[in-house]
């Protein structure tokens, strides 16, 4: 129950630096609004991160709800772990895209400051996840690698090296999603051979990586389009 609090506790903070980040340079807008937006893309979050989780195991899913275990403990599996941040990433551009909508605020305002945040939110995890004694790393020299943290670190410096070029040249602000999918989708692909993983495989692959795969070039091929003046 203590590593579970204190995994809990990450996750907390996570939403409230993401909220006061938000607040800070979302400029133009209530903060009411910002609240209520970072709530509904915290909600976007949660939602695509379990989805993404039960379509890829579905059929885990279906024999958890089928065995003996009490109802209570299964929900309780079914909330406190197997969430996959890709379907998180997307489902929080599904509800940037709504509060777009709903506010009458430019969607590449939110775009830029919202979609970055979320790897800060994914560092600030990592950390959770390492106390939580979740996603661990493989040994070498028969020390486990503390796979978490690397990723949270390397996280922290992403997210510095994209909101300094954001703030410093306007004409790289509209490539602010493609680069973090870019600089997140990379990472991800090289921390799964250090992860002591049992996920699934697509061929060779685990499925963070065979998600990974096209974004990588996806994002590359926007990042070539637009504005020559944003080199990165």
């Amino acid at each position: 129950m203590g590593n579970i609090s204190i995994y809990c506790i990450f996750i907390i903070l996570a939403f409230l630096i993401n909220i006061i980040i938000s607040i800070l340079y979302l400029k133009n807008v209530r903060k009411f609004q910002i609240l209520l937006i970072c709530l509904i893309e915290d909600i976007g979050i949660i939602v695509g991160a379990k989805i993404l989780d039960i379509v890829i195991y579905l059929k885990e899913y279906i024999f958890l709800f089928n065995s003996d275990i009490d109802l209570l403990e299964i929900a309780k599996k079914v909330f406190m772990q197997g969430y996959i941040f890709y379907g998180g990433f997307f489902g929080a551009m599904i509800s940037l895209l709504i509060c777009s909508k709903i506010f009458k605020i430019k969607i590449l305002k939110l775009f830029n400051i919202l979609i970055p945040n979320l790897i800060l939110f994914y560092g600030i995890a990592k950390i959770g996840c390492y106390f939580n004694e979740c996603c661990k790393g493989i040994y070498i020299e028969n020390k486990r690698i503390p796979i978490q943290l690397i990723e949270s670190m390397i996280c922290f410096c992403i997210y510095l090296y994209i909101f300094l070029k954001g703030k410093g040249n306007n004409n790289c602000k509209n490539k602010m999603v493609p680069l973090s999918l870019l600089f997140y989708s990379l990472l991800r692909f090289t921390a799964e051979f250090l992860r002591d993983t049992e996920s699934k495989k697509i061929l060779f692959l685990t499925v963070n990586q065979a998600i990974s795969l096209p974004i990588i070039v996806k994002s590359i091929n926007l990042l070539k389009k637009g504005d020559e003046k944003c080199q990165f």
